[in-house]
């Protein structure tokens, strides 16, 4: 069958500019954050949903899709029915 799978331990440095180090360092369980293009929201938040993983649980998760109406039903239709 092969050899088992192994468990490997990474550190990610990436350096922050003043505000994607306030909302990574933000212990509220929601962060918005608005900024225009190019302001790092993606990078921000990656690196951010891959600390939360590192946690464990409770659960954390990642609603994705084609099209924002599509994102809107399925985290709608999560947040009521689980």
């Amino acid at each position: 069958m092969g050899e088992p799978a192994s468990v490997r331990e990474y550190t990610l440095v990436f350096p922050f500019h003043q505000w994607q180090a306030r909302a990574s360092a933000s212990t509220a369980t929601n962060v918005g954050m608005l900024a225009g293009r190019r302001g790092g929201k993606t990078s921000c938040a990656s690196i951010r949903f891959l600390e939360l993983l590192s946690m464990g649980p409770p659960g954390i998760g990642l609603i994705t899709g084609p099209d924002l109406p599509t994102i809107k039903q399925t985290a709608i239709q999560t947040i009521l029915y689980g």
